[in-house]
This record gives structure tokens, C-alpha cells and sequence, in this order.
């Protein structure tokens, strides 16, 4: 998926974190409002992590755009075990904190000057 079917609003740090959300089965779905929330929610780098009754999905939303990434077609996956989902949740906590901080480390460069004696 191409940044610009993105929401207009992400800003450019989102819009890097959306894009390696995608990467790791992670699918655009729309607005946020357009679907049902989730029961139970975490929190990292100002996205909200959810999941209902069942752990087979995980949804990631920020300032109403919403990415899915369903669970229960991945191999491994096991209805009733819960690490699996705990084991996603991490990996996707770290992409979203590793996207943040290399996209802000990217932006915090300084440009050299060079003095030319004339």
C-alpha cells in the first residue's frame, strides 16, 4: 500500500510506523469509527493496541485510522493459547517503538557547515 492511501493527517513519523505495521501482516482498514472497538487496549508511541474476546486479531489505531492484523490465519496460531498473542503484542510493541526512534534519529541530523577563508 502506497503512504498516500494513508489518512492525510498521519504525520510523517505515523505514516513510517503504518508502513512497518504493514510489513508484518498488518492491513489498512479505515477509519476507526467505521468498526467495532476492542475490549481490551494497550498503549506505545501514542497508537492504541486492541483486541476483543478471542485474541485472533490485533488492532492498531491512531488518531482514528485503523490497521488489523488478523491472527488466527498465521501458522502457530493456537485459539486457546495466549502466549502467541502475548509474543505478537511484543513484536509489535518493538516495530512501533524501533519505527519512532529511527525515524526521530533520522529527522535530528545536523547539516555541517564549512568555513571557506577567502
Amino acid at each position: 500500500m502506497k503512504t498516500a492511501s494513508f489518512p492525510c493527517w498521519l504525520t510523517g513519523k505515523n505514516k513510517a510506523i503504518a508502513e512497518a505495521l504493514l510489513r508484518i501482516n498488518f492491513c489498512y482498514c479505515g477509519l476507526e469509527d467505521d468498526f467495532c472497538e476492542s475490549d481490551v487496549t494497550w498503549k506505545c508511541e501514542g497508537w492504541k493496541l486492541g483486541t476483543s474476546a478471542g485474541l485472533v486479531h490485533l488492532d492498531a489505531v491512531y488518531d482514528g485510522a485503523l490497521f488489523s492484523r488478523c491472527l488466527e490465519t498465521e501458522d502457530g496460531f493456537e485459539p486457546d493459547e495466549k502466549k502467541y498473542f502475548d509474543d505478537v503484542l511484543k513484536q509489535v510493541k518493538k516495530t512501533i517503538r524501533n519505527t519512532a526512534k529511527d525515524y526521530t534519529q533520522s529527522k535530528n541530523h545536523t547539516q555541517l557547515k564549512l568555513a571557506i577563508n577567502l
